[in-house]
């Protein structure tokens, strides 16, 4: 929570896989924005369908709504969403038992029909029922800026 760079360092701040194992990802995005240089960039992606990993540090999901709030003392570029509806559902079964539980070729034979759904699952269908999600942003040249 307290990145050991001076304030206004780097073009880029990358974080992948962290905002949702940070007890208050409010204060680490804080401290993403106050590494990145005037007019620098950041990216984030975070966990938002998934079940819980990491135990016992992982906090927090969000939506693509929600990743937006936590960037919102920054221009936000762009939020997006990722991960097959299939990838989700295997992880779910994978967590809960089911694959283990199950013959593997039986698993197998599941889940490649369940991978076959995915070409009817639009881009935008999958916003809510993304597995993780992310936000490409910007920190303002100006300190007035968006704060």
């Amino acid at each position: 929570m307290k990145l050991p760079f001076r304030e206004g360092t780097f073009d880029l701040v990358f974080s992948q896989a962290l905002l949702e194992h940070v007890p208050n990802p409010f204060l680490a995005v804080e401290e993403m924005r106050r590494v990145a240089k005037p007019g620098g960039t950041v990216w984030a992606g975070m966990a938002f369908m998934r079940p819980v990993h990491a135990v016992p540090s992982h906090y927090f999901n969000a939506t693509t709504w929600g990743i937006q709030e936590l960037f919102k003392n920054m221009e936000i570029l762009s939020a997006t969403w990722f991960g097959e509806l299939s990838f989700t559902i295997d992880w779910v079964f994978q967590v809960s038992g089911v694959a283990e539980g199950m013959d593997q070729g039986e698993y197998t034979t599941l889940m490649e029909t369940i991978k076959s759904l995915d070409r009817h699952v639009s881009h935008e269908a999958l916003r809510e029922i993304a597995s993780g999600v992310a936000v490409l942003a910007r920190k303002p040249l100006q300190p007035s800026e968006l704060s």
